[in-house]
């Protein structure tokens, strides 16, 4: 399972909260070894289901089991719900826990043309809600990096755009206390900065289950290898030692503001 003894024994034990994805291999694992009664399977999977029935996001479903998102997108909620903080390299679009409403909608406009405005707002609700956590009694601690092209990149009107980035430099500035956003231009040579997103995970009870998460055009990867995470928390720290400082951030994105009009 690649986890650690004291983790599975939590699991067993009920003291951790326990992932679908967990489940299924130890359900696998222990078919190896015992006769499993029919029908056993199923039912241990459904009260896995029951006992995640309080999920924030649970009455949107409908957007979630569509063909609106990916079949990975419940399962990284899951991840989000419950970490304790997370990094993020983001070279291309500004991330759903940054976004304004506007910005969402155009996003979601652009990705999903054929679906009916109804459809679309549901998946733009999806994305505020989940702005909550950065705001909750133990909130979810963030450190995005966006590159250049995240922030020129044309979704929405000149109006939504200038708002995005203004929302972005408010962050930078005055933020919360739990998010921190920096830039790094397109002229950074680093190796770190060449390639895709990704998100590293961390769980403040059990370490044993940090993760990183890479989307791709045709899914998603969870890395769980210790070592593996180790290399993409190094990428990180590599890309937030060339960024840009707070103040030359903010007037990077003044400079933008100034440019759209």
């Amino acid at each position: 399972m690649e986890r650690s003894q004291a983790t599975v024994s939590r699991l067993e034990n009920g003291t951790t909260p326990a992932r679908a994805v967990d489940i299924e291999m130890l359900l696998n694992l222990y078919a190896d070894r015992i006769v499993v009664e029919a029908g056993r399977r199923e039912l241990i999977l459904d009260l896995l289901a029951d006992s995640r029935r309080q999920e924030w996001f649970k009455p949107y479903r409908d957007v979630i089991n569509s063909d609106m998102t990916d079949e990975h997108v419940g399962t990284y909620m899951e991840y989000e719900s419950y970490a304790a903080a997370l990094v993020s390299y983001e070279p291309d679009l500004v991330p759903g826990l940054l976004q304004t409403p506007e910005y969402a909608a155009a996003v979601v406009a652009v990705y999903f043309p054929g679906h009916d405005e109804r459809r679309r707002e549901r998946l733009v609700q999806l994305r505020m809600l989940r702005k909550d956590h950065l705001d909750k009694e133990n909130p979810l601690e963030i450190d995005v990096i966006l590159g250049e092209g995240a922030l020129r990149r044309q979704f929405g009107s000149i109006e939504t755009r200038a708002a995005q980035l203004e929302a972005i430099a408010s962050e930078i500035n005055r933020g919360r206390r739990t998010v921190r956003v920096r830039i790094v231009p397109a002229t950074l040579a680093l190796p770190a900065a060449i390639g895709g997103p990704f998100v590293v995970m961390t769980f403040q009870d059990d370490r044993d289950q940090d993760i990183v998460y890479i989307e791709g055009r045709a899914g998603a990867t969870y890395l769980r290898n210790s070592d593996e995470v180790e290399t993409y928390q190094k990428q990180f720290a590599s890309l937030a030692a060339a960024a840009l400082d707070d103040d030359s951030a903010l007037a990077f994105i003044a400079e933008m503001i100034d440019s759209l009009s």
